[in-house]
């Protein structure tokens, strides 16, 4: 099961739990082909941001030390990461680049869509940068930003075996 979904009653553990399931069964695996990538994805941009954060105040509340340090040290990281792609992304958005483009010195440019971690925080970053101007996040962004966490795959991949399966 993905760490961070452990927790007893944890929505996050019957999720992934179901999903674990459906990839491991030979039957139903090709419903969801990549299932168990899917809950490391999104249980790691869980603890390396705001989970994290909660988590740290959980094993405070426990008096557990090194369990609040590594949460709290886990969050302070992840959202660090974020504000610095924040950043990025307003020179990006300067020189008229998507989300997803990354130039080189020599101004070359290629696509950095589902070069995890990195695209989520890409797709994170122009969605900060959006909501920190005042602007609108389009759907279509917010789509990108589904699909770079992981879920719009397994949702594309359900909709392919449930297709398979008709």
């Amino acid at each position: 099961i993905a760490e961070g979904a452990e927790a007893p009653g944890n929505i996050g553990q019957h999720m992934a739990t179901a999903i674990e399931a459906i990839s491991n069964n030979s039957m139903l695996g090709y419903l969801l082909p990549f299932g168990r990538f899917m809950n490391n994805v999104v249980a790691t941009s869980y603890k390396w941001t705001i989970g994290g954060a909660l988590n740290g105040t959980a094993a405070v509340m426990k008096g557990e030390k090194i369990s609040a340090t590594e949460g709290f040290a886990r969050a302070t990281v992840g959202i660090t990461a974020i504000g610095v792609f924040t950043d990025i992304d307003k020179e990006k958005e300067k020189r008229g680049l998507a989300w997803n483009e990354i130039q080189f010195n020599d101004g070359s440019i290629i696509d950095g869509t589902n070069m995890f971690p990195m695209s989520l925080l890409m797709v994170t970053g122009r969605i900060s940068n959006r909501i920190s101007n005042g602007q609108t996040v389009s759907p279509e962004l917010f789509e990108d930003f589904g699909k770079q966490i992981a879920i719009g795959q397994a949702a594309k991949d359900l909709q392919f075996g449930n297709d398979i399966a008709k």
